[in-house]
């Protein structure tokens, strides 16, 4: 499991592909062949209006949002071009396994403890698992 963390700021709309432009967050480096396929460079974008993150599609196959983080594929909703406020415990999926979420939602083995001022900033946190 890769897990990488990045703020999203009022101002500054945060970019997640493979490969973004502009200082995005680059996925490529840690997907499967198969996933590199299917992510688009510029997936998704992320942006704060308000206290809400809103999760908007910017891909070429459409990006998934897990409400709640439900893994049942009939909860799972796609965004084509759209965008989403994003709910507490939501996931964006972007490919299976590769997942983009609030840092406090995204589970796993390594605890993730905040050491820094930002630690109650809106954070997100990624994590692509290995098939």
């Amino acid at each position: 499991m890769i897990r990488r963390r990045f703020v999203v700021a009022q101002d500054t709309p945060v970019v997640v592909g493979r490969a973004p432009e502009q200082g995005g967050i680059m996925l490529g480096q840690w997907l499967s062949e198969e996933a590199r396929r299917w992510i688009s460079r510029s997936h998704v974008r992320f942006e704060m209006r308000g206290s809400e993150v809103v999760a908007q599609d910017v891909s070429t196959n459409g990006t998934g949002v897990r409400p709640g983080g439900s893994m049942d594929e009939a909860e799972r909703v796609t965004l084509k071009r759209q965008t989403r406020v994003l709910s507490p415990g939501d996931l964006i999926e972007l490919y299976p396994g590769v997942h983009v979420g609030k840092a406090r939602t995204l589970t796993s083995a390594a605890p993730l403890s905040a050491v820094s001022v930002m630690a109650e900033a809106p954070t997100l946190s990624m994590r692509i698992l290995e098939r």
